[in-house]
């Protein structure tokens, strides 16, 4: 145990540092908010489904008959309370097993962080600003998917790092492809975001060592997608038998018709994204947001892609929009809200950058350096220097025309979400880039201790 305990001091430091750190910001919310599952720590309709899952055995969100059946949600999260809720009968087992789901993420963190080359000190810098990360704290305490879907995700990425370092040789090749595709199949049971994923990177592995005149591994990498889509299928399988439709989830549909293709009338027409959204469904003669399966699915992709493809100008700013967005923006707005944090600033635009609106009148400078407004610029500024420390990782490996194998994958990884994550529009904020955080900083600090050697040489 001593043994343990030195080897991986920084580790389990991290580890309990989480713990209280989440389970203190989990009893204020607890403290303050009288009614807590019809407000904050509920979110998406994860929450709704268990109730119902566990009320009637049915998998909707709707709480009165005729229940409709969800297909936007994937099954993990909902079944995972729904056996917590029984087993405890309240949500108090969910929360605990979610504050350790969401404390392994900076160890995660540490660990992948040493995988592209930095010294265990970048690297626990790395996971100290997982581990502070307001968004993080958030997400760690709302039921919403992001926390377990994220520790699972980064886990299958450490086994990929595993396999690219020294492990797609002989059984060890084997036994890291198995635990990648099964790690990434249990993320996407609780988020869709790399269903694409999986058979995305095995053609880049094959094409990538086809070129290299390497051999493909190919009984490697048929182990890992069959890991993978063992998890899958089954939810697959389900909507078949439902509605004829061999999918995952509707969520892509959602997004397009709902999110993007209101940005774009948003951008085309100078008008807000509510406005873009109330202009689509009123030439669908809808009254609200519809509930889109994959029953109704094919419909909305089509008017969503019509609706696109007569706007490309406006597609192209709303992802430009959109990627500036992924990489920027700060999430703090809802951590304020947790700890009851206001201002006389706080009803402006959360995606405006500095309060810009603010800034225009020099009177209120004053008043905004003492609001709550100088923490949001202050982490969104953050997020800018990472962003730019990304792009210039990325410079590094054009000059050197090199790169390993890890630090590939990792950038790989970060631009598969922030191109994924295009299909959102302008409903796009931090909790789409939380779960390639790790990633992201890990390569911006690589860019500093990169510089950081340059200047040491230079200066001698």
């Amino acid at each position: 145990m001593k043994r343990v305990f030195e080897n991986y001091r920084i580790e389990i430091g991290l580890f309990l540092s989480s713990i209280i750190l989440r389970a203190g910001f989990l009893l204020i919310a607890a403290l303050r908010l009288q009614q807590p599952y019809q407000g904050f720590f509920t979110a998406d309709g994860y929450y709704e489904i268990a109730m119902n899952l566990v009320s009637h055995d049915a998998y909707t969100i709707t709480f009165q008959s005729p229940f409709i059946l969800d297909t936007l949600r994937p099954p993990g999260l909902p079944y995972l309370i729904a056996v917590l809720f029984q087993l405890s009968g309240s949500m108090a087992l969910f929360h605990v097993l979610q504050l350790i789901a969401a404390s392994c993420i900076p160890v995660l963190a540490f660990w992948l962080a040493q995988r592209i080359g930095l010294t265990r000190k970048y690297a626990f810098m790395v996971a100290l600003v997982i581990l502070v990360d307001p968004l993080g704290i958030v997400l760690s305490l709302k039921v919403i998917s992001e926390t377990f879907f994220t520790a699972l995700f980064l886990t299958g990425v450490l086994a990929l790092c595993s396999f690219l370092k020294d492990g797609h040789m002989g059984n060890s090749g084997h036994a890291y492809a198995l635990y990648a595709g099964g790690a990434l199949g249990v993320a996407t049971l609780f988020r869709p975001s790399v269903l694409y994923l999986a058979p995305a990177l095995a053609v880049i592995w094959f094409a990538a060592r086809y070129l290299q005149h390497k051999s493909l591994r190919a009984g490697s990498i048929a182990l890992f997608l069959l890991c993978f889509y063992i998890f899958v299928s089954p939810w697959m399988i389900r909507n078949f038998r439902a509605y004829g439709a061999f999918a995952y989830s509707s969520i892509r549909q959602q997004v397009l018709y709902g999110a993007l293709a209101p940005s774009v009338y948003a951008f085309a027409f100078h008008e807000s994204y509510r406005e873009g959204q109330q202009r689509l469904f009123a030439e669908d003669g809808l009254s609200e947001y519809p509930i889109i399966s994959l029953g109704n699915a094919p419909y909305f992709n089509r008017r969503a892609s019509q609706t696109i493809a007569a706007h490309p100008l406006a597609f192209a700013g709303v992802a430009a929009i959109n990627t500036a967005t992924f990489f920027t923006h700060d999430g703090v707005f809802d951590f304020l809200g947790l700890i009851g944090v206001t201002g006389q600033y706080m009803h402006l635009e959360r995606g405006t950058f500095l309060a810009a609106q603010v800034l225009a009148h020099p009177t209120q400078v004053i008043g905004v350096i003492f609001s709550p407004y100088l923490f949001i610029g202050l982490v969104r500024f953050w997020w800018v220097i990472v962003a730019l420390l990304f792009l210039a990782q990325i410079f590094f490996i054009f000059r050197k025309q090199t790169v390993s194998a890890q630090i590939f994958l990792f950038i790989l990884i970060v631009l598969y979400f922030a191109l994924t994550t295009i299909a959102n529009g302008f409903a796009v904020n931090a909790r789409f880039r939380f779960p390639v955080n790790a990633l992201l900083v890990s390569l911006a600090m690589l860019s500093v201790q990169r510089l950081g050697r340059h200047f040491k040489r230079a200066a001698h």
